[in-house]
């Protein structure tokens, strides 16, 4: 059997490509913890090179000027270098580095969310391909490590269920939101100001981060080929102070939630929105943290929480894998069929999902308002678990309905139908509630 690197060689030399928070994380943490790292891999783990963008960022992290570089292909080259670390973020050109890294016999460690979401089966399969190693623990929930523990720990058992909170940013945003009572874009704006969220915040609030990651956990989960563009996406600046106080007195949290399960052959992934029982564990997950929650016939319900934002968090994950793969070096290559076992299962429409749902309707505060709004939902089979009248604004008043379980498309073909009546004046929120 091929072997992938020189068995004698007591040093493994690394390239790092980004050299941003994550990167800075990881600089960090190789040098404060590089005698422990030596113990427990056996190898002297050596920085060769690094790349970054600008000369001011390469000259910040405090590395010999020798090994500095804005050009990365020149780590992706150097016959030298055993194994990449990709931290600059986005799908291109990280993509084609990591491709290129494997094509040239170099294991490779990434944080990056996207491709991996939207490329990572065919990057395993080169990896395999090419007798080396793809990681990519830092991709999924911060600085919890969950694919770790789908691919080696929870395989005796088929998982049915995961979900959770899998973005920092908006966990945070909802929380200040909760705690403080004012709007999304004042949370927002201080959530930038302390670094949890970016200057264009679009991937974090629209969902498409926590997308990638679901998209990333179900596969492993479900040994499925899952395409992005199937997974439904809704973020929550459509989120309202007022519903988040309505819920509360609800008994219940306003979260955004990833979630994943498989039922009958089918494969339901998605991100919204979602009311939360104060009584689940994941409702009282605040700040930037981040939970994941699975559950199995053999093992029952587990929760994996820790920080999902922050430069530790990340890089520590990024070097666990750097480490794993290091206490592979010199050994003979080992195909890695965990990773290799994909197949390709239906994705359940968002329309024909089943969910409890929030709703708050505007409507002219007069007598027969109600029956109207209970007669139409009842020709679409959508029946009310409660209905509670809130606060009038002039003319209008706030009624708030929570719905027993339904198909989605019931519940949208409910709302159309209501539409025509002047005395509905808007579907003011519609938000999934999460079965407990």
């Amino acid at each position: 059997m091929e072997v992938s690197w020189i068995m004698e060689r007591p040093v493994v030399n690394i390239g790092i490509i980004g050299l941003g928070v994550v990167g800075k994380g990881v600089l960090k943490i190789l040098n404060d913890n590089k005698e422990l790292i030596s113990r427990r891999t056996g190898k002297e783990i050596v920085i060769k090179k690094a790349a970054a963008r600008t000369e001011k960022t390469l000259l910040a992290s405090g590395l010999p000027k020798q090994i500095l570089t804005t050009d990365p292909i020149e780590i992706l080259e150097d016959k030298e270098i055993d194994i990449v670390i990709e931290l600059i973020g986005g799908y291109e050109p990280a993509k084609d580095f990591i491709e290129q890294a494997i094509k040239n016999k170099k294991s490779v460690v990434t944080a990056n969310k996207e491709v991996i979401a939207k490329s990572g089966y065919d990057l395993l399969k080169l990896a395999n391909e090419n007798n080396v190693y793809l990681r990519f623990e830092a991709s999924a929930v911060g600085g919890v490590p969950i694919i770790a523990s789908l691919y080696r720990s929870l395989t005796s058992y088929d998982i049915d269920r995961l979900m959770g909170i899998i973005n920092g940013t908006t966990n945070y945003i909802l929380t200040e939101m909760y705690r403080s009572g004012v709007s999304f874009s004042q949370c927002l704006k201080e959530a930038q100001q302390k670094g949890y969220a970016e200057s264009d915040p679009t991937k974090d609030i629209e969902g498409y981060d926590a997308a990638y990651k679901i998209t990333i956990l179900a596969s492993l989960a479900f040994g499925a080929k899952i395409d992005i563009d199937s997974v439904y996406r809704e973020g929550i600046t459509g989120i309202d102070p007022i519903d988040i106080r309505y819920a509360d007195g609800l008994n219940y949290r306003i979260k955004l939630i990833a979630l994943a399960s498989k039922e009958d052959g089918k494969i339901d992934v998605r991100v919204h929105p979602m009311l939360v029982s104060k009584t689940h564990p994941i409702a009282n997950i605040e700040g930037v943290y981040n939970a994941v929650f699975t559950e199995g016939k053999g093992y029952g319900k587990l929760l994996f929480s820790g920080p999902g934002a922050g430069s530790l968090p990340a890089a520590s994950m990024v070097v666990s894998d750097l480490v794993d793969i290091v206490r592979l070096y010199g050994r003979p290559y080992i195909e890695d069929l965990s990773y290799n076992h994909f197949k390709d299962l239906p994705i359940l429409s968002i329309e024909n999902t089943k969910n409890a749902y929030y709703l708050r309707l505007r409507v002219t505060d007069k007598p027969g308002v109600l029956a109207l709004i209970a007669n139409s939902f009842a020709v679409h089979k959508v029946s009310f678990a409660s209905v509670i009248q809130k606060e009038a604004f002039r003319d209008d008043v706030d009624v708030v309905f929570l719905t027993h379980e339904t198909e989605e498309f019931r519940i949208r073909g409910a709302l159309s139908s209501i539409e025509k009546y002047p005395e509905i004046k808007g579907v003011a929120s519609l938000i999934r509630v999460l079965k407990d």
